[in-house]
């Protein structure tokens, strides 16, 4: 299973928009592996993977969630 990670709320846009995310836009585990990527709220945004060499998270898979 992969571990999880969960954004600041002022990173969810970027997320969800597939950009790479900087090691401090959230609260991300010691792996370098791919992780479950939540949002503030516990929304599910994705999987991302520590770009390597770097504190750089880039997306592997997004998932469209549409708005109520």
């Amino acid at each position: 299973h992969f571990q999880a990670a969960a954004l600041r709320p002022e990173w969810s846009d970027r997320a969800r928009s597939g950009q790479k995310l900087p090691g401090e836009s959230g609260t991300w585990p010691r792996t370098e592996g791919p992780v479950r990527l939540y949002d503030a709220d516990g929304s599910f945004i994705g999987i991302y993977r520590l770009q390597s060499g770097s504190r750089v998270w880039i997306p592997e898979k997004l998932f469209h969630h549409p708005q109520d």
